[in-house]
């Protein structure tokens, strides 16, 4: 299909100005209001701060009286604000986790420290671990009806998982659950251990130093009995510790504090996987 304009366009895409299905750019009646607008834009993402329709309009009325532009010639109504976002690709994000407030100069010198750390290991025996939490009783709160229906209070029910797995993904540990039941139902009279499950408990389904000493422990000797020594990569949380004497075949090095999701392997996507075959097997 022949487009008109069309390496205007592409230009546009490839600058991120317009999406990838226009066809056409139309021009704006007032190129000056546009550009001073989209330069206060870029301003508040550098920034890292909001951005909303309704503070869209209030900076364009600021910018048009600083123009000396008619009120009449311009009116910023919902369909004006509507066609500015599509025109500059502004969508609705939702923000999650700390990762804007970390040094970026602070991600770069601990990426080199761990470059640093792993001179000398196998891959195959550089570990990481890390901990997430399933509120395995809380059900969806929006879906498909045929007319509006109530909510219902979340419920807050936990249980806590620690995934740990090697560099290369040859060797997966399997999980470890804590909760709060000794033997839950569904163990039918049985303890974790004797069902083959690597599970703990205590009343607030934490990660405790108890809880990691005994893993630490119960991992050893596996690692003793395959001749292997590995390392294990950690976040500095208070809980993880451990007897030294114990553990002959494991050695743990920490991260850097308030850096974990740009360098924690498992916060790279292997936690979102796990959470998304969970999601699913509970859809049946």
């Amino acid at each position: 299909m022949w487009v008109k304009n069309e390496d205007c366009i592409q230009g546009e895409v490839v600058q991120g100005g317009v999406k990838g299905t226009t066809c056409r750019i139309r021009e704006v009646r007032f190129p000056e209001l546009e550009a001073a607008l989209t330069l206060w834009i870029e301003g508040r993402e550098a920034l890292l701060q909001p951005i909303t329709g309704l503070l869209i309009v209030a900076k364009a009325e600021r910018l048009r009286d600083a123009l000396n532009l008619l009120g009449d010639a311009i009116r910023f109504s919902n369909g004006w604000i509507d066609k500015f976002k599509r025109c500059h690709t502004l969508q609705h994000y939702q923000k999650h986790g700390e990762a804007s407030s970390v040094n970026l100069t602070s991600i770069k010198e601990e990426r080199i420290r761990m470059q640093c750390e792993l001179q000398g290991w196998d891959l195959n025996n550089v570990f990481n671990a890390d901990k997430t939490s399933f509120f395995w009783r809380s059900i969806q709160n929006n879906g498909l009806s045929t007319k509006g229906l109530p909510g219902r209070k979340l419920d807050k029910t936990r249980m806590s998982v620690m995934v740990m797995m090697n560099a290369t993904g040859t060797e997966k540990i399997r999980l470890l659950f804590i909760a709060t039941a000794k033997k839950p139902q569904c163990f039918g009279k049985k303890e974790g251990q004797e069902l083959g499950i690597w599970y703990f408990y205590n009343k607030k389904v934490w990660m405790t130093g108890e809880v990691f000493t005994n893993a630490l422990e119960e991992l050893n000797p596996r690692m003793k009995q395959m001749n292997q020594k590995i390392l294990l990569l950690l976040d500095n949380f208070s809980s993880h510790k451990w007897h030294k004497e114990m553990i002959t075949n494991i050695k743990v090095l920490f991260f850097s504090p308030n850096l974990m999701p740009f360098v924690q392997p498992a916060n790279a996507g292997i936690i979102c996987c796990l959470k998304a075959i969970f999601r699913k097997l509970i859809l049946y």
